[in-house]
């Protein structure tokens, strides 16, 4: 009796151990190389987003925090705190939000910061891999269906690798950012190819499909075996770069997109990886981006259900 008494003590308990996250669907709109999804903030605040995974730290704008002083509990900085952005964009943080912000279905794992984002059409900048659930205190697993529009909070993942590529996804602890690592080859206008493998930071805030750091050594040294030539081109927000235009771009034998600028980054940047995979290669694809598991499914669009 006392066996049976203590096995239904533990059944009533069962529920306080951590349930399975909750799946979640939000608009998502894609514009010009950008996502962006609008939800509430705290619960209360609507917000428009734009989503990104290059910056450790989400963003938000000072003057939505200042108009919502009931909302948020900034703490003073004691000095000013400076971020650039890969194409040398500059924001300034004096003022910060301490870890568990409430973002619609989601919550913040780390502190974050109130910058002047301008006239930016948007009112938080936020890089995925900082957000989890209220059953979680690990990072997220996000889906990206363009074709629907949709962003999918914590979506069961598939029972089955079939239909999909899976590749590993690296966690940087030092920058708080994910890494692919394969083979990029490059095809130039002479039909050859050369090829090496690289690691590639998944950036949902850069609107390119391939950034590459230039002005380190290795990376040069990659650009100048390929024999692709380089020239002078735009980078999606406009600013005048320098540019590969390859023949075709191969992403770890596997994804390849024809005639397609690759930016060339001439200044030295403090994040890990020899460039930054853009947006522009989630278009042709729907993506689970499983922060938690460290892994990246990829599938040609339209034919995989979420």
């Amino acid at each position: 009796m006392l066996y049976l008494s203590l096995l239904s003590l533990l059944a009533a308990l069962s529920p306080l151990r951590a349930a399975e996250p909750t799946p979640c669907v939000l608009p998502l709109t894609y514009f010009k190389g950008h996502f962006y999804i609008s939800t509430t903030i705290q619960d209360s605040i609507p917000v428009r987003i734009a989503l990104e995974s290059g910056i450790p730290y989400p963003l938000i704008d000072s003057r939505f925090v200042e108009e919502h002083p009931s909302v948020f509990a900034p703490d003073s900085l004691k000095k000013p705190l400076g971020f650039r952005m890969a194409l040398g964009t500059r924001y300034e943080a004096r003022t910060k939000l301490a870890p568990g912000l409430c973002v619609g279905p989601m919550r913040t794992l780390s502190r974050c910061y109130a910058v002047d984002l301008g006239t930016q059409a948007y009112d938080m900048i936020l890089p995925l891999q900082t957000m989890a659930t209220d059953t979680t205190d690990r990072p997220g697993i996000f889906a990206i269906d363009l074709r629907r529009g949709e962003l999918h909070v914590e979506p069961a993942l598939p029972d089955t690798t079939a239909g999909w590529c899976v590749s590993e996804l690296a966690s940087d602890e030092k920058s708080g950012m994910y890494l692919m690592r394969g083979r990029l080859s490059l095809t130039n206008d002479a039909g050859r190819t050369y090829g090496e493998e690289r690691s590639l930071v998944v950036d949902l805030g850069n609107a390119n499909l391939l950034a590459l750091f230039h002005a380190r050594p290795e990376v040069r040294n990659f650009v100048r075996r390929s024999r692709t030539g380089i020239r002078d081109g735009y980078a999606s927000s406009g600013q005048r770069v320098r540019v590969l235009q390859p023949a075709a771009t191969i992403f770890f034998d596997v994804w390849r997109f024809e005639e397609r600028s690759i930016v060339l980054i001439d200044r030295e940047m403090k994040v890990p990886g020899d460039g930054f995979l853009g947006t522009r290669f989630f278009e042709p694809f729907s993506v689970i981006l499983d922060f938690r598991g460290g892994r990246m499914w990829v599938a040609p669009t339209g034919r995989i259900e979420f």
